[in-house]
């Protein structure tokens, strides 16, 4: 197995099982906090995904064009899960 994939694999591993945890959150948006933890989730995973894609080896423009998809999607992050411990805890 090339070094690139072993460096890589478990971030891709991680960002599947935190979209399944996603999903499993969306099916449930009834409850209280739902959204605010499908949304945590789902920039999670695409981050987790992006870190992983910068492990390949892939060429300087891809991986500034990843860095910079990164800070759009670890930006948000802790206001929304802020906003997730709010609606849970009050």
């Amino acid at each position: 197995m090339p070094p690139e994939l072993i460096y890589s694999t478990p971030f891709f591993i991680s960002a599947v099982l935190i979209f399944i945890v996603a999903l499993f959150c969306f099916t449930r948006r009834g409850t209280r906090g739902a959204w605010y933890l499908t949304l945590t989730a789902l920039l999670g995973g695409l981050w987790a995904a992006s870190e992983g894609a910068l492990y390949l080896g892939l060429d300087m423009r891809v991986n500034m064009a990843i860095i910079y998809f990164q800070f759009l999607v670890v930006a948000p992050l802790p206001p929304v899960a802020l906003l997730f411990a709010f609606s849970v805890f009050g």
